[in-house]
């Protein structure tokens, strides 16, 4: 009989907005920038001015310039994501092992969906494994209801091969947090 050989964990991680709002500065904050980012937080980008689409890119862009350029503690301030899976980790790691990987679950609203490919392209450079999944804004209805269908079936076979799914569910809107939490519920051995 051959032995399972253990697969790691899943980090499960919704992502909001935060990073972005956390990279302003004060003036942008006091010139009401910040209620571009806050106003187009349920948004897809075909929906947002062609100045708020690419204001929020150049926050992705300064974001992960300075999540690059930061210490562990300042990323932790700049990304509570990021925050929660080196509070969980230590050491300053983003994975236990090298088999660990990496399920960033975002809203396609342009805010979320930025915010995401800015922490997948972190992790990316950090030599960590990253998908990521998008949630139509909508809310968990139709095609979403698929999603979580397919991505039960997928969690619990990950499971069955001996991982374990880490929940990281700090970021995004609450239902999007709740998605991920009926997902994992589901594939559950």
């Amino acid at each position: 009989m051959s032995r399972v050989q253990p697969a790691g964990h899943l980090i499960l991680t919704t992502v909001g907005a935060d990073l972005l709002l956390n990279i302003l500065t004060p003036g942008e904050v006091e010139e009401g920038k910040h209620l571009w980012v806050l106003d187009s937080l349920s948004e897809r980008e075909s929906n947002l001015s062609v100045l708020t689409r690419d204001y929020i890119r150049s926050l992705g862009e300064r974001a992960l310039d300075a999540l690059r350029r930061s210490p562990v503690a300042e990323r932790s301030r700049l990304c509570p994501e990021l925050g929660r899976i080196y509070a969980l980790y230590g050491d300053e790691r983003l994975v236990a092992s090298p088999e660990d990987k990496h399920l960033l679950v975002a809203t396609d609203a342009h805010t979320s969906r930025t915010a995401a490919q800015v922490i997948q392209r972190f992790l990316a450079e950090q030599s960590h494994a990253a998908e990521l999944l998008l949630i139509p804004q909508s809310g968990p209805s139709g095609l979403a209801r698929e999603l979580e269908s397919s991505y039960a079936d997928k969690l619990a076979a990950y499971v069955r091969q001996g991982g374990e799914v880490v929940l990281n569910l700090v970021g995004g809107p609450e239902w999007l947090r709740e998605f991920c939490s009926s997902v994992v519920s589901r594939c559950q051995i």
